[in-house]
């Protein structure tokens, strides 16, 4: 699998992620049950582990 560096980093959607949830002043565990409602089921270790 070939990773693309894009602005020198490799996880560009970790940051947006972040920095939206940060900007709505959600939890991790909030972004988490928002998310399972649209039918995504990421839980807030995997959207910790996306983040990073």
């Amino acid at each position: 699998m070939k990773f693309n560096k894009y602005n020198n980093s490799y996880n560009i959607i970790g940051s947006n992620i972040k920095n939206y949830r940060i900007y709505n002043h959600y939890t991790q565990n909030e972004l988490f049950e928002k998310l399972t409602i649209y039918g995504l089921n990421l839980y807030h270790s995997n959207i910790y582990l996306i983040e990073q």
